[in-house]
């Protein structure tokens, strides 16, 4: 009864005139079939369920890697999407125009033809994926274009409008196990509707936010072998009756007879959108002759098979008895091809790899040897003064209210600061020019020699692709580092590492009703954990899969917070300052 109580009772349907609601499809021609379900109504279900409509559902894939299988849904005619923990290293093909999985030609009162089978050359998983309940959501891309037909054709996927709020009921389809334990051999779907998220995040003790959809029915909900299918709605617009998707099924209770939880797709349309655009590149060459000597010899260079956001791809050929040097570089978060090395994306590259005001650690642990080899303590007249992050052989990052009067050192690879460590006398500070109190509170201290770097010391990743520029937004769960004071001491002498989560900057402006907080700040807070008097300067980083490696990025640089260490913290946005990073860097270092 209390569940009931929570289901969210809106519109019956919905129906856009043309003009009056511009919608925005990501594909135009989509989320139409040739149902013999006039009204499109979803026909229950997966569990407990019976078949769906032969016709009703071209968008849906068959996702078969190995020996595991999911659903999906095509949404041009090169890409299918699906959930990010579907993605495995296996062999992976895509079936389309599939209804009944045991047979070779479905039937009803007609027949459909075969079902066609591709194969999948590229995956592109979100990069801020975590084991199947944070941004569960990856594309496949098709070895070959889809022509559309009645039976193969695209779901529709809106690209300016956020209509979930006025949808009642939503229809998920998949092939997953049934009342019996099995996978069903015939497609099914089922109805589902909406529940408040803290009802799935109580059930699953996860973190159910805007980024998902919590749904349910009192007699059906989807199962194993659903996962990466779509959660949908039809919507009327223009008087056409479409299919629109909102959801990927993620996850949900063992049973199969309670809630689920769905990846919201209007959330990372940012994502889709930006990997649509700039996957789908099947070969790229670049050719870069010296002196006046014609190039002799030209080739085209395939890329990888398999592409992520954040990835690149390098490849390098050295031509003998000729000055031609070739290369190419394929970014594949980005429409520009840089002629360069693999750091075309970072600041410095390899990186984030592991084997006044003061502000401390509250409720942290202490961080393992060689956790952090980027970490910092700048040094002061009287000891250690702030946090830090080396961001290059050269350059270290940290808070522009650290800056002080007098001779400044930093110490490098100890995170005990009674350890030995290798000091660096610093020969240029470099003040963000409008630093105001809690507006711009970035510095970078220029080190007076080269850093070598080794397993203890090396830099920590700056991201510099613009089209992640606003990725922040999108992680749940910071990680911050200090050797600021404690709840039982004034400061620490072992490294201290705690996790924050990120706080809406509208809700962190409240508890800074006196303070300016926009774009160029990012808030994390946690009950029994902030920031405090001793980390100024240090780094809010996260962890993000970089070309199939876990990479420490980061985010913000220790700004400011309450007296009393238990509110939310406040730190510099580096993303809203990579210009000025960079330029000083690129500036400075050749002084």
């Amino acid at each position: 009864m209390e569940i009931a109580a929570a289901v969210i009772i809106l519109l019956t349907g919905i129906a856009f005139g043309n003009g009056q609601y511009p919608v925005s499809f990501l594909e135009p021609n989509c989320g139409v079939s040739i149902s013999s379900y006039g009204n499109g109504n979803a026909v229950p279900m997966i569990v407990n369920g019976r078949p769906a409509d032969m016709f009703a559902n071209p968008w849906m894939a068959l996702v078969y890697s190995g020996r595991s299988m999911c659903g999906g849904s095509l949404i041009t005619n090169r890409f299918v999407l699906s959930a990010a923990h579907c993605v495995t290293d296996d062999h992976t093909d895509i079936y389309l125009g599939e209804f009944n999985r045991s047979t070779l030609t479905d039937c009803s009162t007609t027949s459909m033809p075969n079902a066609i089978q591709i194969a999948v050359d590229a995956y592109i998983k979100h990069p801020l994926y975590v084991e199947a309940t944070q941004n569960d959501i990856a594309l496949f891309r098709l070895a070959t274009k889809v022509e559309f037909t009645d039976y193969v054709k695209p779901i529709c996927l809106l690209t300016n409008y956020n209509l979930l709020n006025y949808v009642t009921t939503l229809t998920a389809t998949g092939w997953g196990d049934t009342e019996q334990g099995v996978p069903s051999d015939v497609l099914k779907t089922t109805t589902l509707t909406q529940v408040d998220r803290s009802y799935c995040s109580r059930m699953f003790g996860t973190q159910v936010d805007w980024s998902h959809i919590c749904a349910w029915d009192y007699t059906s909900s989807t199962c194993r072998g659903d996962s990466g299918g779509p959660l949908s709605a039809k919507i009327t617009i223009g008087g056409v009756s479409r299919v629109v998707q909102f959801g990927i099924v993620s996850y949900g209770h063992r049973t199969c007879r309670m809630m689920g939880v769905y990846t919201n797709v209007l959330h990372h349309m940012n994502f889709i959108i930006n990997a649509v655009r700039f996957a789908d590149f099947q070969e790229l060459a670049l050719f870069s002759p010296r002196g006046d000597k014609p190039i002799h010899k030209k080739r085209n260079i395939p890329v990888a098979n398999f592409i992520q956001p954040l990835a690149v791809c390098s490849y390098s050929w050295g031509m003998k008895n000729t000055e031609i040097f070739v290369l190419a570089v394929l970014l594949a978060s980005s429409s520009v091809a840089v002629l360069g090395s693999v750091s075309g994306s970072f600041l410095e590259h390899p990186c984030g790899t592991v084997p006044i005001r003061k502000f401390k650690i509250h409720g942290g642990h202490d961080a393992p040897i060689a956790s952090a080899p980027w970490m910092a303590m700048v040094m002061g007249e009287k000891g250690f003064h702030c946090g830090a992050t080396l961001i290059t052989n050269r350059f270290v990052l940290t808070a522009a209210h650290c800056i002080a009067n007098g001779e400044l050192k930093v110490r490098l690879g100890a995170l005990d600061q009674e350890a030995e460590a290798q000091e660096f006398a610093v020969d240029a500070m470099f003040v963000h020019s409008d630093y105001d109190f809690n507006q711009h509170d970035l510095a970078l201290l220029r080190l007076a020699k080269q850093v070598h770097y080794s397993e203890n010391i090396s830099p920590i990743c700056l991201l510099l692709d613009p089209l992640f520029e606003n990725i922040d937004e999108h992680i749940i769960k910071f990680r911050t580092y200090g050797w600021g004071q404690t709840e039982s001491s004034p400061s620490s002498r072992m490294l201290q590492k705690t996790s924050l989560f990120n706080l809406r900057r509208s809700e962190c402006a409240k508890q800074y009703s006196h303070q300016q907080i926009n774009r160029n700040h990012i808030c994390a807070e946690r009950a029994n954990a902030n920031t405090c008097n001793g980390d100024s300067g240090g780094p809010l980083t996260a962890i993000v899969t970089y070309d199939h490696v876990q990479t420490v990025f980061q985010f913000g640089v220790t700004s400011f917070g309450h007296e009393d260490c238990s509110k939310a913290t406040v730190f510099t946005n580096v993303m809203a300052h990579l210009d000025w990073i960079v330029n000083t860097v690129r500036r400075a270092g050749n002084m």
